[in-house]
């Protein structure tokens, strides 16, 4: 869905093959007559659609209370009446932003805690016997 003002979006496009992947990844994507840039999709870290916390998901929560995603209020976040001025994050602690926000230095930890453990990371195309994708 488009919104009023938005000036970017996003397709996430699965290919059958890592060559096909890398093809898409060191060639050219057009779109609508614009050149775009393709990129390597790297999951974002498990937050909680419950408590909104890193590391778990709603299905394993242990908390006994929903956990705002925009104020971190104690009620569940599609009943939030909170402004985008009223936003408080429920991870790093601080007013500006919801929990959902890539913004967050604790999400920002997160992805490079994550990146760590993840070979793949590090190249910017999929890993094949092709020596150029090392």
């Amino acid at each position: 869905r488009r919104k009023d003002g938005q000036r970017y979006a996003h397709a996430i496009f699965s290919m059958d093959t890592r060559d096909d992947a890398n093809e898409l990844l060191t060639g050219r994507v057009i779109v609508q007559g614009r050149i775009l840039k393709a990129r390597k999709n790297h999951p974002d870290p498990k937050r909680c659609a419950k408590c909104n916390t890193f590391g778990h998901i709603a299905e394993q929560c242990k908390s006994e209370n929903d956990v705002c995603a925009r104020c971190a209020g104690r009620h569940r976040t599609a009943t939030c009446q909170a402004t985008e001025q009223q936003f408080f994050c429920a991870n790093c602690k601080k007013a500006g932003h919801g929990a959902a926000s890539r913004e967050c230095p604790e999400f920002q930890r997160k992805l490079k805690e994550r990146a760590k453990w993840d070979p793949e990371h590090a190249y910017r195309l999929f890993v094949t016997r092709n020596p150029s994708t090392w």
